[in-house]
């Protein structure tokens, strides 16, 4: 059984949504399992979803592997969310029935089919999203060649060894200082590779777009396309953060502006269906929990990397 998993607490809720919603409009996607990681998250998926999705609290996860209570304790939320990666794609394996897992980031959105991806993997093991830093960010590689905002890994042999020891490397480490080895969960894919097994490195360039690697992108016929002409199939909202009359979008991190096309076109279709969805759940707003700092605030406000809630 071919199986999507992702998570999501309380305030990233509308974000699971928006994507399930996106995945299961191609009628043949595979089945959904959700990590949810507060009671509150779990009760408004049952309420939005019913049956359509399968639900497990993520605390089933460490009540399973042990080792990840020992280092809940010591390290920062974000750090042990890190952690959990490697133990939720085990974890459907092991437990959940599971053959193959696509694990998905919460904050992707589909613009075409999922099948398209699942065309890619066959006759792979293990298949990771690079993140194609564009070219005036190559020095963005020290943090890792690959992005973890979608991994696939089947129940075979070699899978299964990288997957044990991704998971090892997890509970050793998943620092966000920088370090030549380590950064969070994701620069240990760079070293997959050394395995034996059909590892796959997307080389599509319309997967997993995002403010880092999004330079050049035009919007065709109401499609965005990338310049190599491939159609983007889903996008990445990285770095997005959403108060109450106003929306950060994520690119002045990077020292980039975003085009018009993308604030219109992109940013605030995603964010009005985020607003939407909130008002469905009978949510006061999809309000982001984060800070901005002042430094960033005039950065955003400097690249035009904002847009106004109510502006389209």
């Amino acid at each position: 059984m071919r199986a999507i998993v992702t998570h999501c607490d309380k305030y990233y809720v509308t974000r699971v949504c928006a994507l399930v919603e996106s995945i299961q409009s191609d009628v043949l996607s595979p089945e959904i399992f959700i990590y949810t990681h507060d009671h509150e998250s779990q009760e408004l998926l049952e309420v939005y979803f019913q049956k359509r999705i399968r639900l497990i609290p993520s605390a089933e996860i460490s009540e399973e592997y042990e080792k990840l209570q020992d280092i809940r304790s010591t390290r920062s939320r974000m750090e042990y969310l890190f952690a959990l990666t490697p133990f939720m794609i085990k974890f459907a394996l092991e437990k959940l029935g599971a053959t193959e897992i696509f694990y998905v980031d919460s904050d992707i959105l589909f613009l075409g089919k999922f099948s398209e991806v699942e065309k890619e993997v066959e006759g792979f093991d293990v298949a990771i999203t690079l993140h194609n830093f564009d070219k005036k960010l190559q020095n963005l590689n020290k943090y890792g060649k690959f992005n973890v905002g979608l991994v696939y890994m089947n129940n075979s042999q070699s899978s299964r060894e990288i997957l044990n020891w991704w998971a090892l490397k997890c509970l050793e480490s998943t620092s966000t200082e920088e370090n030549s080895d380590i950064y969070g969960d994701q620069k240990y894919l760079d070293k997959f590779d050394e395995f034996q097994g059909n590892v796959l490195a997307f080389m599509n360039t319309g997967f997993n777009v995002a403010p880092w690697n999004s330079q050049g992108m035009k919007r065709i016929n109401g499609k965005f396309v990338m310049p190599d002409e491939s159609p983007m199939l889903f996008y990445h909202f990285s770095g997005l953060r959403i108060y109450r009359f106003v929306s950060f979008l994520g690119f002045s991190v990077y020292s980039k502006k975003p085009s018009r096309a993308i604030r219109k076109y992109l940013y605030a279709p995603y964010i009005k269906e985020l607003i939407t969805i909130s008002k469905k759940l009978s949510l006061d707003y999809p309000s982001d929990s984060r800070k901005l700092s002042f430094k960033k605030c005039i950065l955003a406000l400097y690249k035009n990397d904002f847009i106004s809630n109510s502006f389209w």
